[in-house]
């Protein structure tokens, strides 16, 4: 089925099981869910009878109740209430026209279909211009999820709401970073681990990366990213860039665009430290203002393989695509190692 998508739409990613979803916002303004796998730890493919319309914008011709706003910032993850349980629910997080932040979620065991959640009954005002980020955490008797966001104060403080496991529940979080951080800069967030935390005790920790800095809520202050790219000139990242982290268990890996358009990888190892910026491509076909995401790909053995989602101008037909590529290299290979990077899939056609 050929879609339409929102030219510089916001997209996230998850993985549950076996299944990689991502999300984007269509011309019309509804929330599409793409689900694919990756096979042979190289390739990606679509499963496009499972994908669809998840959340609706409009009603005949006005916004319905609970909808989408245009260009929201999407986040998403899997959860499950307990632990040492497969996920088996789905969370998507976004902004209505009031920049209220809403959840819709999917729990095959009560319901076939996504349903709108409760977190918009907390009335948690974002600003016009916040990313999402969102991340389930494992505590010591039940899991949890955390989701962050930029607050409409001068300061555009990060901050959160969290779900707690069995008892179902939302809660106001306490974290608050006042770098001050960009305002509308991108959010990602990893679950911790001791390695890139200075305490292992810390019940309810966890790390969100912001635009130009690590930031370990609770155990530490903020880390600034300084190094050396490999053209000798200091780490920097454009502003407003898109970013996107994933943890393979043994080192964190921070995704973003760099201002010539090439997508490069910081690796932060817990023995090693801060690496030098490594290329994963340079796609001339990228959209300018794409944003990008990306999960890991289960089941890839000795193998880190990364899905990373993105929007394409087709030159011909000039619409905006979903893409999903696969890049890899070995978990344990030696410093400066090149990625494999392997064929593009368009989504949605």
């Amino acid at each position: 089925m050929s879609i339409k998508l929102l030219p510089d739409s916001r997209i996230t990613s998850m993985v549950m099981g076996n299944d990689i979803f991502a999300y984007a916002q269509t011309y019309d303004g509804d929330v599409y869910q793409f689900v694919g796998a990756v096979e042979n730890v190289v390739t990606y493919y679509g499963q496009r009878k499972k994908s669809g319309i998840i959340i609706e914008r409009l009603r005949g011709s006005k916004p319905g109740p609970n909808a989408p706003k245009l260009f929201t910032p999407l986040a998403a993850v899997s959860f499950t209430d307990e632990l040492n349980r497969p996920m088996s629910e789905k969370f998507v997080f976004y902004l209505d026209d009031n920049n209220v932040l809403h959840d819709q979620y999917y729990n095959p065991t009560t319901n076939n279909e996504f349903q709108h959640g409760t977190l918009s009954g907390l009335n948690i005002e974002c600003a016009h211009y916040s990313a999402l980020a969102a991340v389930t955490i494992k505590g010591d008797v039940v899991n949890h999820m955390c989701v962050f966001y930029q607050t409409p104060g001068p300061d555009g403080a990060v901050k959160m709401v969290s779900f707690a496991g069995r008892h179902r529940s939302w809660h106001l979080g306490e974290a608050n970073l006042r770098d001050p951080p960009l305002y509308g800069t991108s959010l990602t967030a990893v679950p911790p681990r001791p390695g890139y935390l200075g305490r292992r005790h810390v019940r309810y920790g966890y790390v969100t990366l912001s635009f130009s800095s690590l930031l370990t809520f609770h155990p530490t202050e903020p880390l600034p990213l300084s190094g050396y790219d490999n053209d000798g000139k200091p780490v920097a990242f454009p502003p407003h860039t898109s970013l996107t982290a994933v943890d393979n268990g043994s080192q964190l890996h921070l995704i973003y665009k760099s201002h010539s358009g090439k997508v490069k990888v910081i690796r932060i190892d817990p023995n090693q430290g801060l690496q030098v910026p490594e290329l994963f491509f340079h796609d001339l076909d990228v959209a300018p203002r794409s944003y990008i995401s990306a999960c890991l790909a289960p089941n890839t053995g000795m193998n880190t393989s990364i899905v990373l989602f993105y929007q394409v101008l087709d030159e011909v037909s000039r619409k905006v695509q979903m893409t999903a590529r696969v890049v890899s290299r070995p978990t344990t290979a030696a410093s400066g190692t090149k990625w494999s990077v392997w064929n593009k899939e368009t989504l949605g056609e």
